[in-house]
């Protein structure tokens, strides 16, 4: 047998790394042109056939099976109130002849007693669990946007031109309360130990100690407004609205901190199922949820494009949000 000289071997080193070459140049392409498809984000949230097209504004449930959702009340006032009794398989149009207003929000103090505020000052009261409303209170010159209660006697509105109305006779009757505030306040937070806090237009939270009977502002660090006020429990909570802007305090509110959101744009609600895990939604259909208090977020992907107005939780996993076009999103596992 012939030995190879070094020169041979030499060219038979650079003729191997060669056709190594060509094959990885090969495999490159095939890859290329079979690229591997990234797995697509999923969530639980789907979507329930609303039998509506308006704009749903406010949502509430009073258990897993029964809730409600609220909005515009164009094209026909048979579209402003909504019902189901099945957890949102089936939603049915709740006429509210009492009032030609479009309604904001919606919230029940017990099983069958609930409020309604919106346009127009109206306040609107149901004691048989939404079947029939009637007219408690309306001011034509302001704009209602949200209604809650400490108990069953005592609640709270608040609405444009820094009004907050109060009632000490389960919503009989409505006063004036002087805020201090001349914007508009857009959302209530409150508990059974008359704490309450309001939160608005210029970055504006008001702190009340005394079931509502004064108000004493507390300091955001924003300008921006706020939509949503929401407490885990008396000392934590946060608020959230334009450009993004979410804060969150651990004392009550004497120091708000700000929090990194995963919108821009502006964060229309937010909602704690506990201490820790929570969801924000905004326009696009955006919806993300934190697993640690707000420090940081997972994007969930939805069915929808549409803004996101209000979301609601019932228990730990039972969730609704409603927004624009009649849109309402379910989730039943905690908004994974």
């Amino acid at each position: 047998m012939r030995n190879l000289s070094g020169s041979s071997l030499k060219f038979s080193k650079y003729l191997l790394f060669a056709i190594a070459a060509v094959i990885t140049v090969i495999s490159g392409c095939k890859e290329s042109e079979n690229p591997v498809t990234p797995v697509e984000e999923t969530s639980s949230w789907m979507l329930q056939n609303s039998n509506v097209t308006n704009n749903l504004k406010g949502v509430y449930f009073l258990d897993q099976q029964t809730g409600f959702a609220c909005g515009n009340s164009f094209p026909n006032d048979t579209n402003k109130l909504i019902k189901t009794t099945n957890g949102g398989v089936n939603w049915f149009r709740k006429p509210v002849s009492s009032s030609a207003a479009s309604m904001n929000c919606i919230y029940f103090m017990n099983a069958t007693t609930g409020f309604m505020s919106g346009s127009a000052g109206t306040i609107l009261r149901t004691t048989n669990i939404g079947d029939e409303w009637t007219l408690q209170y309306t001011l034509n010159s302001i704009i209602l946007y949200d209604v809650k209660f400490f108990n069953s006697q005592t609640g709270l509105a608040c609405g444009t031109s820094g009004t907050i109305l109060r009632t000490t006779d389960g919503g009989n009757n409505w006063q004036n309360v002087f805020s201090g505030f001349a914007g508009s306040l857009y959302s209530i937070a409150s508990n059974n130990t008359g704490e309450a806090f309001v939160c608005g237009e210029l970055g504006a939270i008001l702190h009340s100690t005394d079931f509502g009977t004064s108000w004493t502002p507390q300091q955001s660090n924003t300008t921006n407004i706020l939509k949503t006020i929401f407490f885990v429990n008396q000392t934590t909570g946060y608020t959230c609205g334009q450009r993004g802007r979410l804060l969150k305090t651990t004392n009550k509110g004497v120091v708000w901190d700000s929090l990194t959101a995963p919108i821009t744009d502006e964060i229309s609600s937010i909602y704690f199922t506990d201490e820790n895990q929570g969801i924000i939604t905004g326009d696009h259909g955006k919806v993300y949820k934190t697993y640690d208090g707000g420090n940081t977020f997972t994007n969930k992907i939805t069915p929808t494009v549409n803004y996101l107005r209000k979301v609601f939780f019932h228990g730990g996993n039972s969730g609704w949000i409603v927004g624009e076009f009649g849109t309402i999103l379910h989730s039943d596992m905690g908004g994974d």
